[in-house]
């Protein structure tokens, strides 16, 4: 049997502040990838300390980086990250029009 680790391993229960967190990083990584093909990655970092603890990379289909790095780290915070995405969202509604 493969070991798989999850977010919400057993007999570790989740802060009403981490599953906001989750829900937060999940509607942006669906919103990225339907709406322009791009992908949410997420630094593999585990210390808090660590200068690029949670911090994001945006990644399109042929894993070319478009936005995210400082020198070669990840340096977008959920809220860069949805910052990032509202001009694009605006851009698309006004073609919608």
């Amino acid at each position: 049997m493969a070991l798989r680790r999850h977010f919400n391993r057993p007999g570790r229960k989740l802060t009403p502040e981490e599953v906001k967190e989750k829900v937060r990083e999940n509607k942006t990584r669906r919103i990225l990838a339907r709406r322009w093909g791009y992908r949410l990655m997420k630094s593999r970092r585990r210390d808090p300390q660590a200068l690029d603890y949670g911090c994001y990379w945006i990644m399109n289909e042929n894993n070319c980086l478009v936005a995210g790095d400082l020198c070669g780290r990840p340096d977008m915070t959920l809220e860069d990250v949805e910052a990032w995405i509202e001009p694009k969202k605006a851009a698309k509604a006004r073609r919608k029009k």
